[in-house]
């Protein structure tokens, strides 16, 4: 073995280790992303993260595709469900102090509106009706 140099021989082992420290390292750090985000999700669920808003949820006849307007005449921070005539209108409607999320269903199934939620307000910020349309 008049040729072979042992440096190399040690050069090759030492990068094999690296490589797998690195590989060691790496596995490590993505337990502990899986970790972090399922706890994230779980804390999400259980409603540990943002103050959720209450859902006004809006039901609009079968076939129906216009304007809806809700005029608010009492107030509350609370969950509820509105049904809508066909003629898109409906009056005297409990709504939220603060702005809510609003979810519109149709036929049984949510359903965007076509220009976004508009909610219109006093002066004092105090909510006096909703309008959007349904494409």
């Amino acid at each position: 073995m008049a040729g072979y140099d042992t440096r190399q021989g040690e050069a090759a082992r030492e990068s094999l280790w690296y490589s797998q420290q690195t590989r060691m390292r790496l596995k490590a750090n993505v337990v502990l992303l899986a970790g972090c985000g399922l706890l994230l999700l779980i804390g999400e669920t259980l409603g540990f993260g943002c103050a959720r808003k209450p859902t006004m949820k809006v039901i609009v006849p079968e076939n129906f595709h216009g304007n809806v307007s809700l005029t608010c005449t009492s107030f509350g921070d609370s969950y509820q469900t509105i049904t809508v005539g066909p003629d898109g209108r409906l009056d005297n409607v409990a709504c939220p102090n603060s702005t809510s999320r609003v979810e519109i269903q149709r036929g049984g199934k949510p359903i965007s509106s076509k220009d976004g939620i508009d909610w219109q307000r006093t002066g004092d910020d105090i909510p006096v009706g909703v309008r959007f349309a349904v494409p």
